[in-house]
C-alpha cells in the first residue's frame, strides 16, 4: 500500500477535450414530423412510462428496502459484468458449457461421453445452494427450510429433503456452496448433469471433488481468456445493448453525482466491453472513460473491501504504467486497490457513496458489511419475475384465498380442541356423576364438538391438499423446477432474504435510474407485523 494518502484533485479537467460541435443537420422536410433522434427519445420515454404518466412501468421501477435520499449521495459506483453490461445468458452460458466440457474431457479422469451432455439454459436459478457432500442442489427459504432439491437431474422426494429439517444447512461451512451470481448458473447445471451422467452408468462420483474441479475449470476459462476471446470477437452476440445507458449516466453526472467504475475484469476486457456499450453513444462523451471520474479494474472483490493492496495505473492493454499511484485521475485506468485508499482519494465515505452491483456477496453484502456504503442490487431476472406476477394475478389471489381458508380452519380447530379438552375434564369430574342431567348435557356437548372436529379435520386435510397443489402449480408458472426467484412458498427465498437484508434498493437494470430524479428520495414501504396486518384488515372491512 502507498504510504502517502492518495489525493483527488478538486478541479477535475478531463485529459480528452470535447470535440468541436458538429454542423447543424438539414431539418426534415415535413415540419410536423419530429427528427429521428427526437422520435427515439419520445419512444424511449413512452416505453419507460408504460402508459403511466406518474410512474415508470413496474418492471422498470426501482424498489426500496431502506430509505435512501439520493440528495445525500455524492458518488455512485458501478460494477460492469451483469450490471452495466447485461449478457445474453443463452449464448454466454452455452459458451461456458461447451468450453468447460472440452476442458474436462482433456483431463482424462472423466467419462469421454460427457462431451455429449446437452446444454440446458434454464436448469438453474440464482439463490440455490450446492451440498458438496451429498451432491444435491437445493432451494431454501429465509429460514433455511429446504423446499425443493435435485440430486443430479432427479428431484429429491420429501424424505430426502426432510434430512435437512433437523440439520439446517450451515451456509458458511465448506460443505455448502452458494450459487449467487449469474455466471455460476452453467456451473450449477454441469454439476447436476455430470452426477446424473456418471451415476446412470454405475460410476462413482466424489461430489466435493467434482464441485472443486468444476470451479477450477470455469475459473481457468476466465483466467486464461478462453472465455473472453470469443466474447470480444463477437460482442453483439454476447451482450444486450441498452440504448438508455449512456443518457442515464449523463443524467446522474448532470445531477451533480461523480461516477466510478469498479470491476473485477481486467483492463483489456473492460476496454472492449465498455467501448462497445458507451464508446459511440453521445457526442459529448467521445470515449467511454469520459463517463467516469475514477476507473478501477482487476479490483478482486470482495477482497477489495478488506485488504490493503495498492492501486496501479495501467494502460488499456493492462500493462503497468505506474506502481502504487498517489493520485487517482479521471481518464486513467487503475487496477487493484482497496476501499480505504479509494475513500481517502475521493474525500468521502459511508452513505455519501452508492454502489451498484449484481453480486449479493462480492458487491452488496461485503460493501454493506465492511463499509457504510449504500447499495443497489441489479437483478436482471426481475423483469421476467414481475411479468409473471402480472400474468398470474388471479392465481395469486386464489393462493391468498386458500391460505386464508386454511388459517381459518386451523383457528377453528384450535378453539374446538380446547373446548374438547375442557369437556373431557368436566365429564370425568366425580361430582358430576351425582347430577345425571348435567352429565348428559356435558356428554352431548362433547359429542357435538367431536363431530365438528371430525368434519373440520376432513375439510382441513382437503384444504391442505388444494393449497399444496395450487402452490406447486403457481411456482411452476415462474420456473418449472424452482419456482419464484425471490420467494419460496409464502416466505422469501434465501436470495430474497439476502436482497432484503443487504440491498438498500434494487432494480432490473442501471438505465432504470433515468426515470428518477438524481435527487430522488426512495422510501421503503411500511412493514406490518402479523398483529398489525390483522388490525389493518379489520380496519379496511
Amino acid at each position: 500500500m502507498s504510504s502517502s494518502p492518495i489525493a483527488f484533485p478538486e478541479a477535475m479537467p478531463h485529459p480528452c477535450p470535447r470535440p468541436p460541435p458538429c454542423p447543424p443537420r438539414t431539418p426534415p422536410q415535413n415540419p410536423m414530423t419530429p427528427p429521428p433522434s427526437l422520435a427515439r427519445d419520445i419512444d424511449a420515454l413512452a416505453d419507460r412510462l408504460g402508459g403511466d404518466l406518474d410512474r415508470p412501468r413496474r418492471a422498470r421501477r426501482i424498489y426500496c428496502n431502506r430509505d435512501l435520499n439520493m440528495e445525500r449521495v455524492r458518488w455512485v459506483g458501478f460494477d460492469m459484468d451483469y450490471t452495466l453490461a447485461i449478457y445474453r445468458r443463452d449464448h454466454l452460458d452455452a459458451l461456458v458449457h461447451r468450453l468447460a466440457l472440452e476442458r474436462l474431457a482433456q483431463d482424462g479422469r472423466w467419462d469421454p461421453g460427457i462431451a455429449d451432455i446437452p446444454f440446458d439454459p434454464d436448469f438453474a436459478i440464482r439463490g440455490l445452494v450446492m451440498d458438496r457432500q451429498e451432491g444435491h442442489l437445493l432451494k431454501m427459504d429465509r429460514y433455511r427450510h429446504v423446499g425443493i432439491g435435485y440430486h443430479g437431474l432427479r428431484q429429491l422426494d420429501e424424505a430426502e429433503r426432510a434430512v435437512y429439517r433437523n440439520d439446517p444447512p450451515q451456509l458458511w461451512s465448506p460443505r455448502y456452496q452458494l450459487i449467487d451470481t449469474l455466471f455460476e448458473l452453467p456451473e450449477a447445471y454441469l454439476y447436476c448433469a455430470l452426477i446424473d451422467h456418471h451415476e446412470r452408468r454405475g460410476l462413482r462420483v466424489d461430489y466435493a471433488e467434482l464441485a472443486d474441479t468444476l470451479r477450477h475449470t470455469v475459473d481457468s476459462l476466465h483466467a486464461d481468456d478462453s472465455l473472453k476471446r470469443p466474447i470480444i470477437a463477437d460482442l453483439d452476440r454476447y451482450i444486450l445493448p441498452d440504448p438508455h445507458l449512456a443518457s442515464t449516466l449523463h443524467r446522474l453526472r448532470s445531477g451533480g453525482k461523480r461516477l466510478f467504475l469498479m470491476t473485477n475484469s481486467f483492463a483489456p476486457f473492460t476496454e472492449a466491453v465498455m467501448q462497445w456499450l458507451l464508446g459511440r453513444s453521445r457526442r459529448d462523451y467521445p470515449d467511454w472513460t469520459h463517463y467516469f471520474d475514477v476507473i478501477i479494474t482487476g479490483a478482486s472483490k470482495p477482497d477489495f473491501f478488506g485488504r490493503g493492496a495498492p492501486f496501479l495505473e495501467v494502460d488499456r492493454q493492462g500493462n503497468t504504467l505506474q506502481d502504487s499511484v498517489s493520485r487517482l485521475l479521471p481518464g486513467r485506468i487503475h487496477q487493484g486497490g482497496n476501499i480505504h485508499d479509494l475513500e481517502r482519494s475521493i474525500g468521502l465515505a459511508g452513505d455519501a457513496i452508492l454502489y451498484v452491483g449484481d453480486h449479493i456477496y462480492g458487491d452488496i453484502l461485503r460493501s454493506k458489511r465492511d463499509s457504510l456504503w449504500r447499495t443497489c442490487m441489479v437483478i436482471p431476472e426481475l423483469e421476467d419475475e414481475i411479468r409473471r406476477l402480472d400474468d398470474n394475478r388471479d392465481g395469486l389471489k386464489t393462493w391468498d384465498t386458500l391460505e386464508e381458508r386454511l388459517h381459518t380452519a386451523n383457528d377453528r380447530m384450535g378453539h374446538l380442541l380446547v373446548q374438547e379438552e375442557r369437556l373431557r375434564t368436566l365429564v370425568d369430574r366425580p361430582e358430576l356423576a351425582e347430577e345425571p342431567e348435567q352429565l348428559e348435557r356435558a356428554r352431548a356437548l362433547l359429542h357435538t364438538v367431536e363431530h365438528r372436529l371430525q368434519q373440520l379435520r376432513r375439510r382441513r386435510a382437503a384444504a391442505i391438499r388444494e393449497l399444496l397443489d395450487h402452490e406447486r402449480h403457481m411456482e411452476s408458472r415462474f420456473h418449472p423446477r424452482w419456482g419464484s426467484l425471490l420467494k419460496k412458498g409464502n416466505e422469501a427465498s434465501l436470495l430474497g432474504q439476502q436482497v432484503d437484508n443487504y440491498a438498500c434498493i434494487y432494480t432490473s437494470r442501471v438505465s432504470n435510474f433515468a426515470t428518477y430524479s438524481p435527487s430522488q428520495y426512495f422510501h421503503s414501504p411500511r412493514v406490518l407485523l402479523p398483529h398489525e396486518i390483522e388490525f389493518e384488515a379489520d380496519r379496511l372491512t
